[in-house]
């Protein structure tokens, strides 16, 4: 097979161009093919290459491509979909350019089956930003979706603004019960008012984990947190970490400290305990309860000798460094932090707790703990260059080595430094690096793979620079 971009060969139901998110809903796989503006759906898991998806949503037909399908928008029409959510009862479309959500309350069963209603619209055909103005029933660029019980939260991303439903809307249009990061539903300045508990700048992601809402308010420096789902629009949040009062939002707002933030990346929750990772100071601090007063200083830090530093690699490259930390992962027992500047993933056999430092028990993708060369001793089993994902499933431990154009595989998590994976997917063998092999594009070769989800003993990953997703069994 031989790449010529996204529509590989025509356009058809087997074809995707810049695939922007997958969801799974038991057996069946949802993609959003971003720019042929439609949804595929195959009802059970493709097993061979090519495989034509069994239902399209946005477009007439299998060779339609146009926004909107080329005329009016409507229920059954996209403009630029994103990620998918599915709940596990409804599947939910971030529509980005037609400033709405489409909602289906159940998965639908029948090509270019119309939306059983939209959020964020006035009618099915409408789609200007804040139509009629900003409001309880309007978006701008909606980015992130996520349910929590009954409750369903927007990052209403360019209104500068989280819309809350306390209970999952149930038809068109259905305002919003409330607002964070705003004072009102007809407003959305960037901090309007004045950086405060009650205003947002650009935020990028919201978790409700049942009881807190946690909101990355990127541009501020800072996460938000509230102690309970609030119940009023403009509710202050409870809790801002990363500076040194509600009202300012600089980058390690009052100096370098263990209350200061930087650009934070991610945030992951383990019981009781809260991470992020603070990738503009190279380093993951942790609270080892959730924080219930503003600016409360992190229990303690990884990847810095003290919670007064901040260089990268403070002290030189060893077990207890860190350069621009970008993702967590635990799995139940182990935390890995994806140390990205160093080309190597470190893991802590048990969570860290007690006094500074902690230095990381393993190093994978370094011979040892003070080497950060990618590839160092050239590819091989052990190596990684640019890893920018982690997980694990069922005893084994998947990396997306993302400039080698390949995923290891431990068969068992490593217990030594350096431990080499067992197997590789996305390459012929372990001494290979190219993107696709070098060759054209095949069942078993990647491009820049970004991430990779693991169903059962299938993976599937998501690859932009090949425009597809391919599901494949692991090795």
């Amino acid at each position: 097979m031989t790449a010529t971009g996204g529509n590989n060969g025509g356009i058809s139901a087997a074809t995707v161009n810049e695939p922007m998110g997958v969801t799974l809903a038991g057996s069946k796989v949802v993609v959003s093919d971003t720019f042929n503006h439609r949804v595929l759906i195959w009802n059970t898991w493709p097993v061979s290459d090519g495989v034509a998806a069994d239902l399209i949503l946005g477009q007439a037909t299998d060779t339609g491509l146009s926004a909107n399908a080329g005329g009016t928008p409507g229920a059954a029409t996209f403009n630029t979909p994103l990620e998918p959510h599915w709940d596990g009862a409804r599947l939910y479309v971030p529509d980005h350019e037609n400033n709405r959500i489409l909602v289906w309350n159940e998965m639908p069963l029948s090509m270019q089956q119309p939306a059983d209603f939209a959020l964020g619209q006035p009618t099915t055909s409408s789609t200007t930003a804040n139509n009629v103005g900003v409001s309880a029933t309007t978006f701008n660029q909606p980015i992130h979706i996520r349910t929590s019980g009954n409750k369903l939260a927007v990052t209403d991303f360019g209104n500068n603004r989280v819309l809350l439903w306390n209970a999952i809307p149930t038809g068109n249009n259905t305002p919003a019960d409330l607002v964070l990061g705003q004072p009102d539903m007809q407003s959305n300045a960037s901090n309007n008012g004045g950086v405060s508990a009650s205003s947002l700048s650009l935020p990028t992601a919201t978790h409700v984990d049942g009881t807190h809402v946690f909101v990355a308010d990127y541009l501020n420096n800072r996460v938000l947190i509230w102690n309970s789902v609030p119940a009023a629009n403009g509710a202050p949040a409870d809790v801002a970490l990363g500076q040194s009062s509600m009202g300012t939002n600089t980058t390690n707002s009052g100096g370098l400290s263990a209350s200061s933030l930087s650009l934070p990346l991610d945030v992951l929750t383990v019981g009781s305990k809260l991470l992020v990772a603070d990738s503009g100071n190279n380093r993951v601090l942790v609270w080892n309860q959730i924080p219930t007063t503003d600016n409360q200083p992190a229990d303690f830090v990884l990847g810095q000798p003290d919670l007064d530093a901040n260089a990268a690699n403070n002290g030189g490259v060893s077990a207890s460094s860190l350069a621009g930390p970008s993702g967590l992962h635990y799995d139940g027992q182990r935390l890995y932090v994806v140390d990205y500047g160093n080309n190597r993933v470190l893991v802590w056999n048990e969570m860290p707790s007690g006094s500074d430092p902690h230095p990381a028990d393993l190093v994978l993708g370094q011979a040892d703990m003070t080497s950060n060369t990618a590839n160092a001793e050239g590819i091989d089993a052990a190596s990684l260059n640019g890893p920018v994902r982690v997980t694990t499933a069922s005893g084994r431990l998947y990396a997306v080595d993302q400039l080698n154009h390949r995923i290891l595989i431990w068969n068992h998590l490593p217990s030594t430094n350096g431990a080499p994976a067992d197997k590789v997917f996305g390459q012929p063998d372990f001494i290979s690096g190219l993107a696709n092999s070098g060759g054209d594009i095949g069942l078993t070769t990647l491009s820049s793979p970004w991430d990779v989800e693991i169903i059962g003993d299938h993976m599937f990953v998501a690859g932009r620079a090949n425009h597809r997703v391919l599901l494949a069994p692991i090795p």
